[in-house]
C-alpha cells in the first residue's frame, strides 16, 4: 500500500475554485448589505428631517416662530420670512447630516431639477402656485408659500432614459400614489406648508389652488450647484 504524501494539482484546483466561489458569493453579501444599510440609513435620517420640518411648518402657520434659527440674523422665524431665509436656515441646521453613499452634505438647495440631482440626496425648495401651475415660491412669505422636500434614491432621481442616468425604462417622474411603492425606490416626495394640493384618485390635483404672492423682483433666487456635485 502506497502512503501519498500531498495533494494532487487537481484536488489543489478544486480547493481554489471552491474558494473563489465562495469569495465571490461572499463579497457579493457583503456588498448588499452595506447597500441595504446605506438606504436604511438615508429612510432612517429623512423621516426624522421630515416629521420635523411639518411640526415646525404647522406650527409657523398657526402664528408661532420656528425652533430653527433663521441663518440671516440667529433669530426665529416668523410666518413672515421668505420661504428663501426658512429652506436656507433648514440647510444649515441640518449640515452635519451626510450623505450615507459619498459622504457629501444631505441636504442640498440646488434648484437643478430630477435629471441631474444624485443618489442619497435630499432637496428642499420652495414653490407657490401661479397661473394654474407651480413655480418657485422662493421670495413668497412662508405664510404663503410650499415647501417641497425631495429625496433621491438613485442617480438623477425620478429622470430616466437618459444616458448619465442608473435608471432605465422607467417613467419615474410620476407621482402616482398607486404605484407609490415602486415610485419610492427611485423618489420620494413630501409637500408642506400653506400651499398643498388636494389628492386626486391617482396623482396630486392642483386644480382651484388660489396661493400666489404675486412677482417681485427676486422672482426666484438660484441656489448654485455644490462642489460636491
Amino acid at each position: 500500500m502506497t502512503r501519498s504524501d500531498g495533494f494532487s494539482l487537481t484536488e489543489v484546483l478544486v480547493a481554489f475554485a471552491i474558494i473563489a466561489v465562495l469569495s465571490s458569493v461572499g463579497g457579493f453579501i457583503y456588498i448588499s448589505y452595506l447597500e441595504a444599510a446605506k438606504h436604511t440609513s438615508l429612510v432612517k435620517t429623512i423621516s426624522n428631517v421630515e416629521a420635523e420640518v411639518q411640526i415646525e411648518v404647522d406650527h409657523i402657520l398657526r402664528g408661532g416662530t420656528s425652533a430653527t434659527p433663521s441663518a440671516d440674523d440667529g433669530e426665529a422665524i416668523t410666518g413672515e420670512a421668505t420661504c428663501d431665509e426658512y429652506v436656507r436656515s433648514l440647510a444649515k441646521k441640518y449640515s452635519h447630516l451626510r450623505n450615507p453613499y459619498d459622504g457629501s452634505p444631505l441636504i442640498t438647495l440646488w434648484d437643478g431639477w430630477r435629471t441631474f440631482q444624485k443618489r442619497g440626496k435630499v432637496r428642499i425648495s420652495c414653490y407657490k402656485v401661479h397661473q394654474g401651475t407651480t413655480v418657485s415660491g422662493s421670495h413668497c412669505p412662508l405664510s404663503k408659500s410650499g415647501i417641497r422636500v425631495d429625496t433621491y434614491y438613485a442617480d438623477c432621481g425620478g429622470a430616466c432614459e437618459t444616458s448619465h442616468c442608473t435608471i432605465r425604462n422607467k417613467d419615474c417622474s410620476s407621482i402616482n400614489k398607486n404605484a407609490k411603492t415602486e415610485f419610492e425606490k427611485y423618489e420620494t416626495n413630501e409637500l408642506y406648508g400653506a400651499v398643498l394640493p388636494a389628492l386626486g384618485p391617482n396623482l396630486l390635483d392642483w386644480q382651484g389652488m388660489q396661493r400666489d404672492c404675486g412677482v417681485s423682483v427676486n422672482w426666484q433666487t438660484t441656489h448654485p450647484k455644490e462642489s460636491n456635485y
